[in-house]
This record gives structure tokens, sequence and C-alpha cells, in this order.
């Protein structure tokens, strides 16, 4: 394994290259033991998948035919099946993005002391400000919640997707 190592290039970053070393590194051989693991799967599963989706629309396109129903539910049963098998190929690729944030950013955010780290959890900001800074929006997600204090500055940090659901008139 190569030896990684944290370079301080300016002054806020001070200490951070004793913090990554002891504090850090040590986790990276099993976190990226971990990554190729999830990989193998995410490739193994791809491999059905990628087959499955055009065998499930044909499947769904015969059907159809033979029915002769005017609302298209084959198809769309087709295209439903079709997105849980990527969801299902694509799992392990999500199951390493999130154990990684879960194991290595409470670590960095420890660094700073007084900050923490959740992979969910819930804010109002963009609520409070819908219209202002924000767009109008109708449905929310948010993850990688970073909140505490830092030199006198209380801090919330959250990444957040807003849409507006389109009505269907």
């Amino acid at each position: 394994p190569s030896v990684v190592e944290f370079v301080e290039k300016e002054a806020y970053e001070k200490g951070f290259s004793s913090h990554f070393k002891n504090k850090i590194q040590p986790s990276l051989a099993d976190t990226e033991a971990f990554r190729l693991a999830q990989y193998s799967k995410l490739k193994k599963r791809m491999m059905i998948a990628v087959p499955a989706a055009p065998v499930l629309l044909v499947l769904g396109v015969i059907l159809e035919s033979n029915a002769g129903g005017e609302d298209a539910f084959f198809i769309k049963v087709a295209l439903f099946l079709i997105v849980a098998v990527f969801g299902w190929a694509y799992a392990p690729a999500l199951k390493y993005s999130q154990e990684l944030k879960q194991k290595l950013l409470p670590v960095v955010c420890d660094f700073f002391g007084g900050m923490s780290y959740s992979l969910t959890g819930d804010s109002l900001v963009e609520t409070q400000y819908s219209g202002q800074i924000f767009p109008i929006f109708s449905q929310r997600t948010s993850e990688d919640f970073i909140s505490g204090e830092h030199l006198g500055v209380s801090i919330q940090l959250h990444e957040s997707t807003l849409s507006q659901r389109q009505n269907k008139s």
C-alpha cells in the first residue's frame, strides 16, 4: 500500500497533517478493501442488470401488444422493474459512499473541535428563506449535516436538493 501524506500549505491547516496520520490514515487500508469489495459487487450486479433491461422492456412490449390495453400497463411494469434492477445493482456503491462518509467525516470534523457530522438531519433554513435566498420548492432532501462551533462561529452546513413538483394537469 502506498503511503498517503497530507501536506499543510495554509495556516488554517496547521496540525491537520498529524491528525491525518494518527486518525485517518490507519483506516484507509480497510476503507480501500471495502471499496474494492463493493465495486466487485457492483460490477457483478451490472452484468445482470444491463442485459436484463432490454429483455424486460421487450417482454413488456410483447405482453402489452397481446393484451391490447390502452394504458400501457405492462410497459409501465417493465420500466418499474428496470429501475428496480438498476437500483439493486447500484446499492453497493451507495453503501460504500454512506459508510465512507460515516467513518471519515466525523474524524475530519473532530480536527476542528466542537464540530460533528451526521449523515442525515433536518434544517429549516431553506424553508425560512424560501423565495428569498433559495428558490420556491415543494420537496427537499438533505444529507451530510455538519454542525458545531469553530473559532467562536456557530456553523450548520448540509447538502440539500430542492425541487418543485410539477402539476399533471
